[in-house]
């Protein structure tokens, strides 16, 4: 099932995410940080663990870096336009869709249908962004309109 995803936004402000601001990064670093926050942190071990570090290592393991959950150097990368690891497409997407929902005046989903299949697919003129598409996605803006095509759209 094929999903599209519209916002009403300049494209001037969809650029803007990729700029290399340090304002346009500490804003996306709060629009994450409430989007996802961090996991509770494990629960009382016993008393050694007051005692203070005894090695480097934390005391629950080391700290788990969640698939499809942005992290801090997410966000520098992106901003930055740096290249991202091919595992962590996923997350800058979402990313960007977060940026999406921050300066967008309106958001839809729907359910792709055979109008939006064929030359353009009714998505506009095509937008290539400093980050490499996720599979089967397409994006395209026309009339101040930015549209995101995706065979399918995993769950924020």
């Amino acid at each position: 099932m094929a999903t599209v995803t519209t916002w009403s936004v300049d494209l001037d402000d969809v650029l803007a995410l990729f700029s290399g601001s340090d304002a346009v990064a500490a804003t996306l670093l709060g629009l994450a940080a409430a989007a996802w926050p961090p996991p509770p942190k494990p629960a009382h071990v016993g008393n050694l663990d007051r005692l203070g570090p005894f090695s480097r290592d934390p005391v629950g393991g080391a700290p788990v870096v969640r698939p499809g959950v942005p992290t801090r150097g997410d966000v520098t990368d992106l901003v930055h336009r740096r290249p991202i690891a091919p595992g962590r497409v996923s997350a800058a997407w979402a990313l960007v869709e977060l940026w999406l929902d921050h300066v967008g005046t309106a958001h839809a989903v729907r359910e792709a249908t055979d109008a939006d299949d064929g030359p353009g697919g009714g998505l506009g003129e095509p937008v290539e962004l400093p980050l490499p598409p996720l599979a089967g996605q397409q994006v395209g803006y026309a009339d101040g309109v930015l549209t995101i095509r995706r065979l399918s759209r995993s769950p924020r």
